[in-house]
């Protein structure tokens, strides 16, 4: 299994303009639920993008998506591989909630 320091490396080589290899390196292999979700840890959105373009989440990182409240990333993962119905439940009671809290 790959570790924590390749997470850290595909981020350099986003860092560095490398999004280019990547990008083929994503399109090659899927990162492990563990992976994605410290990738959306991250916090780049690019190198969270180049993965979605090729790859789609599983439900623990699209949950991360929501929470930290990537809507671009999450309309793009919903337009090209759907969302989990945990997921879209999350939110919707979200909205809900902040709806009647008046936020």
């Amino acid at each position: 299994s790959r570790g924590l320091g390749d997470v850290y490396k595909r981020q350099a080589l986003v860092n560095a303009g490398n999004e280019e290899i990547l990008k083929r390196y994503f399109e090659i292999r899927g990162l492990e639920n563990w992976q994605q979700q410290e990738l959306i840890r991250n916090g780049n959105k690019k190198a969270i993008a180049l993965y979605l373009s090729n790859r789609p989440l599983d439900k623990d990182a699209q949950m991360l998506l929501a929470k930290k409240e990537y809507k671009d990333l999450l309309k793009m993962h919903y337009l090209k591989y759907g969302i989990h119905d945990d997921v879209l439940a999350y939110q919707a009671n979200l909205n809900n909630f902040k709806n009647y809290i008046g936020v």
